[in-house]
């Protein structure tokens, strides 16, 4: 395969499914975003997803598509086998689903896709172990140990989003009561918000709602713009977010952690009480030497973790 060419990078999230033209540097030369059908007709979804992908095919000729799959996976990583994020999509079969195009397909989860992209394209050490959170409609993180992903059942380092935090506390889609996804995701976000929507200082949030703009996806913009109030909603997620980073250092004791996702697009007002709680809870040994940074892809991140089996390690395309 030419790396001159790019390839097609898919993430399909729980809210939005965004598709990324992607050169071989992790470069994201054009993207565009359609609902994901989480609840709804999966069919239409699948179709119109495919209508999108044929047009991209047509006009950038990649040299393969990748796709970033939410939920745990059957062990090919084509299948979801469960995801209560997403339940219209559990069942489908990608490969199925897009082997017509004719060109390589690459499958892996939307925990691992991330952490690929952090690994490969920014200027994260080889020989670091690296912890990848990812934050958005759900919570998990990915670990590259020794320059492998650590895969322990689903495709997944577990199911490592629904540590309990809060015992007790709000539940998942999954269930869990007080689990970290309960308290760090677009949901919590949403929650928080709710409870403090006409706080004198919420205009800013509240005038970005009425033009449209998600809420969630407005408390994230408005914190990355320095407004407090914003500001306040993050810190309070990144509280608990410091909390979850600090049970999982114990277990792996990661030299970096890298905060990417949507929800990550939040920048320094995410990440700073994320840092300071995470130091505050973890002891020494594991926090001394431990960097808690924000990823260099954010949002992005699926679509091009998605490309990397492509250029990188085009064994493991289907």
């Amino acid at each position: 395969m030419s790396a001159s060419r790019p390839a097609l990078g898919i993430d399909i999230g729980g809210t939005h499914t965004k598709l990324g033209v992607v050169d071989a540097g992790g470069s994201v030369l054009v993207q565009e975003m359609l609902p994901t059908a989480a609840h709804g007709d999966a069919h239409l979804f699948l179709e119109g997803l495919r209508r999108r992908v044929s047009q991209l095919v047509d006009h950038f000729s990649p040299i393969g598509i990748g796709f970033s799959i939410p939920g745990l996976l059957s062990e090919n990583r084509q299948v979801i086998e469960y995801n209560p994020n997403t339940p219209a999509l559990v069942g489908t079969d990608f490969f199925q689903e897009f082997k017509n195009f004719g060109l390589p397909l690459a499958f892996e989860t939307d925990l691992n896709t991330p952490a690929l992209a952090e690994y490969y394209f920014s200027e994260i050490d080889r020989n670091t172990r690296l912890l990848v959170a990812v934050i958005g409609t759900g919570l998990g993180a990915a670990l590259i140990l020794n320059g492998r992903l650590l895969r322990i059942f689903g495709g997944v380092a577990g199911d490592n989003g629904h540590i309990i935090l809060q015992p007790g506390g709000e539940a998942c889609t999954a269930g869990c009561r007080g689990c970290a996804e309960a308290l760090v995701s677009v949901a919590a976000i949403e929650r928080i918000y709710q409870r403090s929507a006409f706080a004198p200082d919420a205009g800013l949030v509240r005038e970005a709602i009425s033009q449209g703009t998600p809420l969630a996806r407005a408390v994230i913009q408005a914190a990355a713009a320095g407004d407090d109030f914003a500001g306040r909603i993050m810190a309070e997620i990144g509280g608990w977010l410091g909390a979850w980073l600090a049970s999982l250092s114990v277990m792996f004791k990661p030299q970096v952690m890298v905060l990417c996702g949507g929800v990550a697009e939040a920048g320094e007002s995410l990440r700073a009480p994320a840092d300071q709680a995470f130091r505050q809870l973890a002891g020494p040994a594991y926090s001394e030497r431990c960097e808690v940074l924000t990823g260099r892809f954010c949002g992005q991140a699926g679509m091009i973790g998605a490309v990397v089996p492509l250029f990188r390690e085009p064994e493991n395309a289907e």
